[in-house]
């Protein structure tokens, strides 16, 4: 079973929750959830080595926001409280992806609403966002995003950034130059165009005028501006990533997010890393055990570790991620980019813990341990890894805060996404409806082929490719470039606050944006 169905079924009530101690209290809404995360923070003590590291993580990220020119009056604010041994941090993380997709974007929403609902209640709170631009971009998300799109091949346009080797971690690739972002910039413009073009052919009237498609240019020159903005500010592809995520939320969103790039934090952990390190066999033993018992419910895609196993990259000089082993009193690698052999003593952790990269394991289990945050919020890619941790953590006897991940169940009527619409109204269909209607066809598509009628099979199989594009462009998971287009980025902001205070984690919410009705 795949986790997110996992969840819901217990959140239901449909099941029990056999995985109890590794997922802890599951919350259905916004209350249960700050419940939650007060009940957490008030079992939190926090030593003086913790609250060391706090100060350090606040020197880092006030070195960010100065650079980056966010550095507001609450991001200020928030890194004073830092200092503060009583005060709640709300965490959450990720990559520096590509102009993300809502499940990214909704993280220090969702942060920001608990800690929001928490100070109402007397507390002082602090939100930290991790960028893990120690990561390598083989993952497709850190290297293109999509929006919705009948024009392009499958009905999704690709946005891409071009990269010479997806080996590398963010950090060593070049950062977009002008000539690609306005290339970027063009893409939507002729995006917004094709897409007015056709929509108002299929209605037979003028759905999208020319007001609103003044709207949608302004919101692409607001991006295109901040774009050059940034992009004349980064030093790296990772750097330029993390610079849009934090004027999106400290700038544009007003937000008190902390951001802490690891490439500059990582050694503040030295301490939680030797103990991972030192307790290798029993970290090995542990991670294998609960993987098993895990994966008996849900759905895993990772594999045992070995006995010699280290639960960190090392970044090797060529920019590229090196496994480690432990052998005796080193950690031994080889990188199969340049050929490097790397040996490290484990006593001198200090001379290379920079270059070290956690897995998604070791990252809940040395930020966790380091930072005692009351609660985490997460996506849903990382859980079976998170299950897992949690069973360490138990073992190891670290500290592991309560977990609530979330992705916005929405659906909109965008300029991307309303052309498909109107597709379907002309032939009769709702979206529910697509996939039997191509299995329907499919199966024409073979009985003509065996008899020979190649006219009626081509124009079947041109109407199972439309069908297919059709619900591509549907299921498609758009880039915040998308909502910033459709609603503009603060009202995008607005919508996802509102249904977090308002509907239970798991309702599907369909958002109206340019009001055009459509039989659902």
């Amino acid at each position: 079973m795949e986790i997110e169905r996992y969840y819901e079924s217990i959140s239901s009530g449909k099941q029990e929750n056999p995985l109890a101690k590794h997922t802890g209290p599951i919350a259905t809404n916004l209350k249960e959830t700050v419940d939650i995360a007060m009940q957490s923070y008030s079992e939190i003590d926090i030593d003086n080595h913790t609250l060391e590291n706090r100060i350090k993580i606040a020197k880092i990220s006030e070195q960010f926001h100065k650079k980056a020119d966010t550095l507001t009056p609450k991001v200020k604010h928030s890194l004073e409280l830092l200092a503060n041994k009583d005060v709640v941090v709300i965490e959450s993380a990720h990559q520096p992806s590509f102009f993300p997709y809502s499940g990214t974007m909704i993280k220090p929403v969702l942060a920001h609403a608990i800690a929001e609902s928490l100070r109402k209640q007397g507390l002082s709170v602090v939100e930290i966002f991790g960028l893990l631009d120690t990561d390598d971009i083989k993952t497709g998300w850190h290297r293109r995003t999509h929006l919705p799109d009948m024009n392009s091949k499958d009905g999704i346009l690709v946005i891409r950034k071009n990269v010479e080797s997806k080996k590398l971690i963010f950090n060593a690739v070049p950062a977009p130059d002008p000539k690609e972002i306005t290339e970027w910039k063009d893409t939507l413009v002729n995006w917004v165009k094709q897409n007015k073009k056709a929509i108002n052919r299929i209605a037979g009237e003028e759905v999208i005028n020319g007001a609103k498609e003044k709207f949608f240019f302004e919101q692409i020159k607001e991006i295109f501006n901040l774009w050059g903005n940034i992009q004349a500010q980064a030093d790296s592809y990772g750097s330029f990533n993390s610079l849009f995520l934090t004027h999106v939320i400290n700038n544009y969103w007003d937000y008190p997010t902390l951001f802490i790039p690891y490439s500059s934090c990582i050694s503040v952990f030295e301490k939680e890393i030797s103990v991972l390190i030192e307790k290798g066999e029993k970290y090995a033993e542990s991670h294998n055990r609960h993987r098993t018992s895990i994966k008996r419910h849900i759905n895993i895609n990772f594999t045992k570790v070995a006995q010699n196993h280290v639960p960190f990259w090392y970044i090797c000089n060529c920019g590229v991620k090196v496994r480690l082993f432990k052998e005796k009193e080193s950690l031994e690698g080889y990188c199969e980019n340049c050929g490097a052999k790397i040996v490290l003593n484990i006593k001198e952790i200090k001379s290379y813990s920079r270059r070290l990269s956690p897995y998604a394991i070791s990252r809940h289990l040395i930020f966790f341990e380091g930072l005692k945050p009351s609660m985490y919020v997460s996506g849903w890619g990382a859980m079976p890894f998170t299950l897992v941790a949690k069973g360490i953590a138990d073992d190891l006897n670290l500290h592991f805060p309560p977990i609530i991940p979330f992705r916005i169940r929405e659906k909109y009527d965008g300029i991307g996404q309303l052309r498909p619409l109107l597709e379907l109204k002309r032939r009769g269909l709702s979206p529910l409806e697509i996939e039997n209607e191509i299995g329907r066809l499919e199966i024409m598509s073979t009985k003509l082929r065996e008899e020979g009628r190649h006219e009626e099979y081509k124009k079947i199989k041109e109407e199972i490719r439309d069908l297919k594009a059709i619900k591509n462009a549907l299921d498609c998971y758009p880039s915040i470039l998308d909502y910033w287009i459709n609603f503009g980025i603060r009202k995008t902001r607005d919508n996802w606050e509102e249904f977090i205070k308002s509907h239970n984690f798991w309702d599907e919410t369909t958002i109206s944006c340019l009001s055009v009705h459509y039989e659902k």
